[in-house]
């Protein structure tokens, strides 16, 4: 961690859920959404932590306890050391996520962030969110700034309470409640939310249409303002006429959503009023 997180003597954990059971997956996927799921966790989730600018912290990969086995060897042999294989039994929910947290802390405070197995973040995510972390107060940390990959091209999403949160605590005693306490839009429910606005996109939802909740809102942006900050190879197929058509047609598709939900002017007051994150 950065030397003003260090005084916190905190341990940060990445924690991605793969194939584990819950609210949205209640029963084995099968073989096939595996098999897709860790084409895009080896394409994008994976290269992007292991070109993060610092190295301490945890990533552990959850999975169901009832797995195949072909599919434990691929993630085994993916990691490479970069993460952590953890089975879960049953269904997963914040009580075992703080349990799979407490067997692996050692220091009195804790930072849980949420990665879902399809994404992205940038080369810095993990030391932007550690060099906020110099408080010890409770507080969910948000980085606004991201983007989605979508077939056609890029697209900027700021957006607060979005599902790379991260939840500062301290967990001297007792169980942590981890970044799971809440879903990542109802946040600010459960503790404050420090919202971060960056120069560039701190992460990236890759739509794909295998999503359970994801769709693409974005506004339209060249390739090129990601490439340098992702470990990931990026798409870059911006011909300019595609391009100012997409752009146009997604600037009035915004434009319809903030006039027909008046809830989402206020997310984007939020979004814009946000805290500008401490330069690397």
């Amino acid at each position: 961690m950065s030397s003003e997180s260090l005084d916190l003597r905190s341990t940060h954990f990445i924690l991605t859920r793969f194939n584990v059971r819950g609210r949205y997956y209640r029963g084995d996927p099968g073989d096939e959404w595996l098999r897709r799921r860790l084409e895009l966790f080896a394409r994008y989730t994976l290269p992007s932590f292991r070109a993060q600018s610092v190295r301490d912290f945890r990533w552990l990969v959850l999975i169901d306890s009832e797995s195949p086995h072909w599919f434990r060897a691929k993630l085994a042999e993916l990691s490479l050391g970069s993460y952590e294989v953890v089975e879960v039994e049953g269904a997963f929910d914040a009580l075992a996520a703080g349990r799979i947290v407490r067997e692996r802390l050692a220091t009195p405070f804790v930072l849980t962030t949420r990665v879902d197995n399809d994404d992205a973040v940038a080369r810095d995510f993990v030391e932007t969110i550690q060099r906020a972390a110099v408080s010890p107060e409770q507080r969910f940390i948000n980085l606004v700034d991201g983007a989605q990959l979508g077939p056609k091209g890029v697209y900027q999403r700021p957006y607060t309470q979005n599902p790379f949160i991260t939840l500062v605590e301290g967990a001297r005693n007792q169980l942590p409640a981890t970044v799971f306490v809440k879903r990542h839009f109802e946040a600010s429910k459960y503790a404050p939310v420090l919202n971060l606005r960056s120069s560039h996109p701190m992460w990236l939802q890759v739509v794909h249409g295998g999503n359970v909740l994801t769709e693409l809102v974005g506004l339209r942006m060249k390739a090129r303002r990601l490439t340098p900050w992702f470990g990931c190879e990026i798409p870059c197929g911006d011909g300019p006429f595609e391009f100012a058509l997409d752009f146009t047609l997604g600037a009035a598709r915004i434009a319809g959503r903030l006039v027909g939900g008046p809830h989402r002017l206020v997310e984007l007051g939020r979004a814009l009023a946000a805290r500008p994150a401490q330069r690397l």
